[in-house]
Parts: structure tokens; C-alpha cells; sequence
């Protein structure tokens, strides 16, 4: 099964093309981004607006349902982390060879973060965590399995857009309920550019 990644831009892609991917890219316009021609390594692009993560991981999963009948792992990455094609291969060897249902490699020490269990710590294990911080998660079929549909009815409903408490309160429970494992690839080291966003960000729906 083919493992796909879903990543977003403003003016740049920031996934770092250093070798032919083997797992599927598909891109997302992110905010006021600039039309955006396709590299040929690229399989699609998703030409709607998005505003946050929220509304990212819908309009993914959308895709996903409308073009996959089976796929591996499922990651969703923002525009303002630099990751190279080789590093994210990795990642997925590492999660497989550990049966992880929820991973993201480890934020280089000079990065904008919120969570300190997700910066390297030095060393190349697997660290246990409870979750992964929702700016480069990616997920296993059976994690995607048991969040595709009521996340997407959720937002069919409710309109929302930001990613707050996906990653910190959604992502664990999902976890418990297939008894699954999540952890922070520490052998990977990648660097989150932007400052973390505020939460009082209104939105187009008028949420925060």
C-alpha cells in the first residue's frame, strides 16, 4: 500500500526534493498562497483555501476518500517545515520496523515549538510519547481508520477550522482506542520555521 503525504504552502514547498519519492505528495494551497505549479514529483494539488490544520486534515481526508482504495501511512505536514524526501522515507522505515500508529520526527533545537518532548534529544531511539504536536503528524491505516469518519462529520457540522486539540487531546484518545503507539522519531531532525501561532486567531467562521 502506498503511503501518502499531504503537505501545505504559502510561497514555497517546503519538502526538500534530495531523491525520487517513494511515497505519494499531494499539496494543499495554504491561506493567501500563490498559484502553484505542480513538480512532476508531486501526484496532485488541492486548489482550495485553507485556513488551519483543522481544515486541512479535512479537505485531506476528503482527497483520500475520493482517490485511494488503500494507502499506508498518512501524513500531514504545514508549510513551514523543511524536510528532505530521504528523511521522511526514513521516518516511515522506522515506524513500520516499530508498529507505530502515530509519529513525527524531532524538531531541531533552534525551532519554533510548544512541546519539549518533540525537540531531538540527542539520540537516534524511538521515544515513546503520548502524542505528536499536529504541525507534522502522520498516521497509520488503523489511525486514520477510526478518526476519517466522525472527524469528518464533526467538521461537516461544525465548520471548524483550527487544529487546536487535535494533537494534544483527539490524537490519545484515538490511540487508546485501537491500543496503539505513537512516538517521536529521534534518528530524523527537522526544523519548524514560523512562530507558533496564536490562538486567538478569528476565523473565517468566526471561531477562534
Amino acid at each position: 500500500m502506498k503511503d501518502v503525504m499531504f503537505v501545505s504552502f504559502t510561497e514555497d514547498l517546503h519538502l526538500i526534493f534530495d531523491k525520487i519519492p517513494d511515497f505519494d505528495i499531494i499539496v494543499l494551497r495554504y491561506g493567501d498562497a500563490k498559484e502553484y505549479q505542480v513538480p512532476a514529483m508531486v501526484r496532485d494539488i488541492i486548489d482550495v483555501k485553507t485556513e488551519c490544520k483543522a481544515d486541512i486534515i479535512y479537505h485531506s481526508f476528503k482527497y483520500l476518500k475520493e482517490n485511494y482504495k488503500s494507502y499506508g501511512y498518512v501524513g500531514f505536514f504545514d508549510d513551514d517545515v523543511d524536510i528532505k524526501v530521504s528523511q521522511y522515507e526514513n521516518c516511515l522505515r522506522i515506524a513500520k520496523e516499530h508498529n507505530l500508529d502515530l509519529f513525527a520526527p524531532s524538531l531541531s533545537l533552534d525551532s519554533n515549538h510548544s512541546h519539549a518532548h518533540t525537540l531531538n534529544n540527542g539520540s537516534n531511539e524511538v521515544k515513546l510519547e503520548p502524542w505528536v504536536e499536529v504541525m507534522m503528524p502522520t498516521l497509520s491505516h488503523k489511525l486514520v481508520d477510526v478518526m476519517i469518519g466522525p472527524f469528518m462529520k464533526t467538521m461537516e457540522k461544525y465548520n471548524f477550522k483550527s487544529g487546536w486539540g487535535i494533537d494534544a487531546d483527539l490524537f490519545p484518545d484515538l490511540l487508546k482506542r485501537i491500543n496503539g503507539k505513537c512516538g517521536v522519531i529521534h534518528q530524523e531532525v527537522v526544523q519548524h520555521k514560523r512562530p507558533v501561532t496564536s490562538g486567538g486567531r478569528v476565523f473565517s467562521n468566526g471561531m477562534t
